[in-house]
């Protein structure tokens, strides 16, 4: 089902994890007003297009939620199907490659936590990203997001051209990660 590999793939995955730390915020910076609205917005397309397939949890979560939205219903299965322009208050990226690229890094990372048995919360002593300049400039934008989200304390990149695919990483775990 589609809904749910973007649910679990995009959204849970990655999305959610790299918007995250940025709704930890103190101060109600723009960026956390930013990542906040977006997941709200998303999450409440997510539990519509869930509705015909979980009827009763979606509409609990519905009534917890959403139900006093303005144009929406008090019940999920009445209120409208997400559409464009519901989505549209989400500002477009500025590149739409730019999580594609991101989560190329952050899958990069995560198999190396991965292939040393790793929790996925520990801290990570360096990154280090090659690509072109134009592919590095997608990374420099979702770079504050990805260093927050995986522990990263220092982050390099350098222009280079990759083995494969648009990005190298090479990640140095911190030393006695656990």
């Amino acid at each position: 089902m589609l809904i749910e590999d973007f649910f679990w793939k995009t959204f849970c995955d990655n999305y959610l994890e790299l918007a995250k730390p940025r709704t930890y915020d103190e101060d109600l910076t723009e960026a956390r007003l930013s990542a906040a609205a977006t997941l709200r917005l998303l999450h409440r397309a997510i539990v519509r297009m869930f509705a015909p397939y979980l009827p009763f949890l979606c509409e609990d979560v519905w009534h917890w939620c959403y139900s006093d939205d303005p144009g929406m219903h008090a019940s999920v299965h009445r209120s409208p199907w997400p559409g464009n322009e519901e989505l549209d208050a989400i500002a477009p990226p500025t590149d739409a490659r730019t999580f594609d690229v991101a989560v190329a890094v952050i899958d990069a990372v995560r198999k190396a936590k991965a292939d040393a048995n790793l929790s996925m919360k520990a801290p990570v002593e360096k990154v280090v990203v090659t690509a072109s300049p134009e592919i590095l400039s997608l990374v420099g934008m979702a770079q504050d997001d990805i260093v927050r989200m995986l522990s990263i304390e220092a982050f390099e990149t350098g222009e280079g051209k990759p083995e494969t695919g648009d990005v190298d990483v090479r990640v140095t775990l911190a030393p006695g990660a656990e």
